[in-house]
């Protein structure tokens, strides 16, 4: 049976590498900014609830939600016949 060393399995201690740490410093910052910002809208007088009621839907919402469905209806159809069926296109084997 082979001797194996076991310090070898452990990972190695010391300080992370420098670009661990700058990217660290940029994500402590942009978390700092975020929570800053959001704490002084909270505590602003612009900070109200939002009307109640309905929102007119857009025509062209209507006509990308339509769009998708139309998609969303033909992806069992693409992987059934193959991705070229629903582009108009003969089948290449």
């Amino acid at each position: 049976m082979a001797n194996f060393d076991t310090h070898a399995l452990h990972a190695p201690t010391g300080t992370p590498p420098s670009p661990i740490k700058f990217w660290a410093g940029w994500g402590g910052l942009i978390l700092a900014l975020f929570l800053w910002t959001l704490f002084r809208w909270i505590t602003s007088p612009y900070f109200r609830p939002a009307p109640v009621g309905t929102d007119p839907i857009l025509p062209t919402t209507l006509l990308l939600v339509h769009i998708t469905d139309i998609f969303a209806a033909q992806c069992p159809l693409d992987f059934s016949m193959g991705l070229s069926s629903s582009l108009g296109v003969g089948r290449v084997n």
